[in-house]
């Protein structure tokens, strides 16, 4: 059976493992990276030395070149990397400076939802990294999925015109009940891939939340602003395992236990928000072997 690398990159330490039909074959810690640049040529024989190091990548690449080393090489036959990383929600609640502006789009038809703003009870300091603007255009739909009015093509290509003008090329698209009928946001997304391309980036909120309007575009926004960052992180990592020679399927844990490629976890940064709990009460369940048990996670 083929080998699996699993990787827990915390805010102290980054962890690595090596597991081959259910036996740890080795593991090994070392410090989480801060410091992009620091130690980044030694850590990994000079293999990576045209590489421009990024955040976290570092870490990492030091944690899987310790877990490596501590096998023989005819021992190694990848199947897949498995990553976890609190590194996004970290990123929103340290304010990086990394996080995109984001646009708000409501398809609500107004007045609905205008009592309400875009943003609400973000922290200030929050908005003023990633307030965008926001406005509300025709469409949305009733509790029941019948329309509260047609989706207006002219107004969404206006409003997404306007957020270009400021700079603003990460959108949520939210419309009223989406989760019970999401064709608007799905119409009001193709608008604007047929016109914009990929110079537009959008988040559809019934692809994140659930039933709230506010959660669901609240969530939504926290997706968005970390989309470029979970980009250039993920393809980063990808890069640095391809010059290791290590060729393989890079997966992300997400906070229902799960794992997702690494190309779905790009487009959903939010859902790796707790991963880490989910991810120490799996990792328990697997050393311990215990069927029924509390896992404290501290």
């Amino acid at each position: 059976m083929a080998c699996v690398i699993g990787i827990d990159v915390g805010g102290t330490n980054t962890d690595a493992v090596v597991v081959k039909n259910r036996e740890i074959l080795a593991w090994t810690k070392v410090t989480t990276t801060k410091d992009v640049t620091t130690g980044v040529l030694k850590a990994i024989h000079g293999v990576l030395a045209k590489l421009k190091p990024q955040d976290v990548t570092t870490g990492v690449l030091k944690a899987i070149h310790g877990v490596l080393a501590k096998l023989k090489p005819q021992e190694l036959k990848l199947q897949q990397i498995n990553l976890g990383t609190t590194h996004f929600v970290n990123s929103i609640v340290q304010r990086s400076p990394e996080l995109a502006k984001v646009g708000v789009i409501r398809i609500a038809t107004k007045p609905n939802t205008s009592s309400v703003p875009a943003f609400f009870d973000f922290p200030r300091d929050l908005v003023q990294l990633i307030d965008g603007g926001y406005c509300i255009v025709s469409g949305g739909c009733e509790f029941d999925g019948s329309e509260t009015a047609s989706i207006a093509e002219e107004e969404i290509l206006q409003e997404v015109e306007n957020f270009l003008k400021k700079n603003v090329k990460n959108l949520v698209l939210i419309s009223t009940f989406a989760t019970v009928k999401s064709s608007h946001e799905e119409k009001a997304y193709e608008i604007i891939q047929k016109n914009f391309g990929n110079s537009i980036s959008c988040t559809l909120s019934h692809k994140i939340g659930q039933l709230g309007f506010i959660e669901r575009e609240n969530a939504s926004i926290l997706n968005e602003s970390l989309k470029p960052l979970c980009q250039k992180t993920l393809r980063n990592f990808k890069s640095a395992l391809e010059k290791l020679n290590l060729k393989c399927p890079l997966f992300v844990s997400q906070n229902d236990g799960t794992i997702v490629r690494s190309n779905i976890a790009i487009e959903n940064p939010v859902f790796t928000f707790a991963s880490g709990p989910t991810n120490s009460m799996r990792g328990a369940a697997f050393v311990s072997g215990v069927k029924d048990a509390i896992v404290l996670d501290i």
